[in-house]
């Protein structure tokens, strides 16, 4: 976390983009870039994101953590959308920097009642935590990073 004059805590997305020239103008073209993800099915969801999202509990605990996810960005993420970027593959830096953002800034009950929920399980969390790293997002040793990595550790597969 960041400090700003007034000794009030910053976001990480706000401190990146507040205080790093360097990464102010791509994460600027990041946020107004639109992503295409996966192919919709008929109802508008992935499949991947339609199964994970049955749970109506889980739908509202995603819904609490995007709100801070999406609190500095211009554009909202849907949950359909945050759901496949944390579960895809090959992530590009917009689906980056909304992955560093769940797992810095959420807290982390959030997150855990995320996992208990069904939406993600802590491995997985860990494994987009490695994906983003190449973006020079490493949220690995943030507090909640810490503790995801520890509790997939835990995890049964």
């Amino acid at each position: 976390m960041v400090t700003n004059h007034l000794g009030q805590s910053k976001g990480w997305l706000a401190a990146c983009l507040c205080t790093n020239t360097t990464v102010l103008l791509p994460a600027l073209a990041v946020l107004y870039t639109p992503y295409y993800p996966q192919p919709a099915r008929e109802d508008g969801m992935t499949i991947a994101a339609s199964n994970r999202l049955a749970d109506p509990d889980g739908r509202a605990w995603l819904r609490a953590a995007l709100k801070t996810v999406n609190a500095p960005l211009p554009v909202e993420t849907p949950l359909e959308d945050m759901v496949d970027y944390v579960l895809s593959a090959h992530p590009d830096l917009h689906a980056a920097v909304r992955i560093a953002a769940l797992i810095d800034e959420v807290p982390g009950p959030t997150i855990s009642n995320l996992v208990s929920r069904r939406v993600f399980s802590y491995n997985e969390l860990k494994a987009a935590m490695e994906r983003i790293r190449p973006f020079g997002l490493d949220v690995t040793e943030t507090e909640n990073g810490r503790w995801i990595t520890e509790m997939a550790g835990f995890e049964m597969v």
